[in-house]
């Protein structure tokens, strides 16, 4: 791969964060681009702006991000439902986790908990 920046030849090289092409013109250029690894995409549209959510790395763990971001800032550790906070005033999105063993939706704006099986 060729450097959009420079032209010179892109490198394979390793970080905290996994591998990534770099421009081999460094310190001349310091051109970087991730290696994107078959990106996971949610079928839920953002909670907040409607845009795509796709399963996201950083330093500390995994996490599902909001494709507008800067504009959107919706960032969650779990993939996001179309269900809703039932709790008067709330309407937070729910997202299904594990708690102590059982599977529960959590609101991800009032943190309420309600098992899976007393949804359906």
């Amino acid at each position: 791969e060729v450097c959009e920046k420079c032209g010179k030849e892109m490198v394979l090289k390793s970080g905290r964060n996994g591998q990534f092409l770099a421009c081999s013109g460094y310190p001349d250029c310091k051109n970087t681009k991730s290696i994107s690894v078959e990106a996971k995409i949610s079928l839920t549209p953002c909670p907040e702006c409607g845009g795509e959510i796709s399963l996201k790395n950083s330093r500390r763990g995994p996490f599902w991000g909001c494709a507008g971001y800067p504009k959107c800032k919706f960032i969650s550790k779990f993939e996001p439902t179309t269900l809703r906070c039932k709790e008067s005033g709330c309407e937070g999105v729910l997202v299904q986790r594990t708690y102590r063993g059982k599977e529960v939706f959590e609101c991800l704006k009032c943190k309420t908990r309600t098992l899976v099986e007393d949804m359906k």
